[in-house]
């Protein structure tokens, strides 16, 4: 594959164009200097595959001193300006245009779609710029096409969110990923896993203090990469509130990538898989005997300031006669209309004339409201009936739904 330090597009593979397209070929351009010991005049160098001798007054290099070389041995075409000359215009026949991928200060640069001829019309060149909200292309109609920088809305990638090892108790590893920002204006990306600690107040970079305000509590935790748009660096926070944490000094931007929920004084042990977070092990949070056919709110160990699908594990015992089965068990969100339990509004359930001891379980889905409640129902209810809500874990979208 060829490693063209001159032109900071690569050929392969192919990818957007964004930021990190130029910057990072300009910043390989300049090792290339470094490790080959060569002055700025003499940086222009094409690697591996070279250039094809017919090929070589494409690249528009021409003027008084100004010398191309194909290198076989070492693989390269080495381009020398001579030194002195610090604008490719004061070379003649050298325009500035002769380099067409390197943008201008003023964000804009022009180039013809075929070749090197400087007589390309200016109608039918290409031009590229930026702007606040992205870079943009302008095709030879005329036509705007961008920005292609622009932030993919609601984007999050990687991020996992996990129990440390050394510290459980108190502290939550966060993996590198990216994500856009709740305003989707830029993307925020952790280079570097961090450790952040729930029992400290917040300070930049790992093994340190996560909390925004107040003090520690048995309570839900919503976690938040932040970047501070000045420096560019990320970090990432923790805030009992879900949509307005307290922001450490110059940062504005974030992202809430999850929550942990802290009981018994220490965070309880999870798994996350993308958007599922699973406890470590099934929480036995509802066990009610005889809980009537009416509705009844219901509250689970699960994070409260969002809305989460919850896995349960529901389920019943009727003892001792038929009678004490409790049938149709419809287990609903607080935002729908509350039915009875029935054949048709069921989540789980149970029919049979055997007159014994019968138990009936079942996985369910159901969203919470904010407080980690959900509505109960069942349909036959004695004193030998007994409901059953274990709580599995949950899926957060993470603001991907807007």
């Amino acid at each position: 594959m060829t490693t063209n330090h001159h032109t900071p597009i690569p050929s392969s593979p192919k990818q957007p164009a964004n930021a990190a397209t130029f910057n990072d070929r300009l910043s390989e351009l300049d090792q290339a200097i470094s490790d080959l010991a060569l002055t700025e005049r003499d940086g222009h160098i094409i690697q591996d595959e070279g250039v094809d001798l017919a090929q070589q007054q494409r690249l528009n290099f021409a003027g008084a001193g100004v010398t191309v070389t194909n290198d076989p041995g070492n693989n390269r075409t080495l381009v020398t300006i001579p030194g002195g000359v610090t604008d490719h215009g004061a070379l003649t026949g050298l325009a500035d245009d002769d380099h067409p991928l390197y943008l201008l200060k003023s964000g804009l640069r022009e180039w013809d779609e075929q070749s090197g001829d400087p007589s390309t019309p200016a109608s039918t060149k290409w031009k590229a710029y930026f702007k606040p909200d992205g870079f943009y292309v302008i095709d030879d109609a005329g036509l705007a096409l961008g920005p292609l920088l622009g932030v993919i809305p609601n984007f999050i990638t990687g991020l996992t969110l996990s129990n440390n090892v050394v510290d459980a108790t108190n502290d939550i590893d966060i993996a590198t990923g990216k994500a856009a920002d709740s305003a989707n204006t830029v993307m925020m990306s952790l280079t570097s896993a961090l450790t952040k600690r729930l029992d400290a107040n917040w300070a930049v970079g790992t093994n340190q203090g996560g909390l925004d305000t107040g003090s520690i509590a048995n309570t839900t935790y919503h976690m938040f990469l932040i970047r501070r748009p000045d420096t560019g660096v990320v970090d990432v926070l923790f805030s009992t509130s879900p949509t307005a944490p307290t922001m450490p000094a110059n940062y504005t931007q974030k992202r809430r990538i999850g929550s942990i929920v802290r009981v018994s004084a220490a965070i309880k042990a999870f798994i996350q898989d993308g958007d599922e977070f699973m406890w470590s092990t099934p929480v036995s949070d509802i066990s009610a005997t005889n809980p009537g056919t009416t509705a009844v709110t219901r509250t689970l160990t699960l994070p409260v300031g969002i809305r989460v699908l919850a896995h349960l594990t529901v389920g019943a015992t009727g003892t001792g006669a038929s009678a004490d089965q409790a049938k149709a068990i419809y287990i609903s969100d607080l935002a729908l209309s509350d039915v009875a339990a029935s054949n048709t509004a069921v989540s789980v359930h149970e029919f049979s004339g055997y007159a014994g001891q019968m138990q009936v379980n079942a996985q369910v889905r159901c969203f919470t409201n904010t407080s980690a409640q959900v509505r109960s129902r069942i349909q036959v209810s004695t004193a030998g009936t007994v409901l059953y809500i274990s709580t599995n874990g949950w899926r957060d979208r993470r603001g991907q739904d807007g």
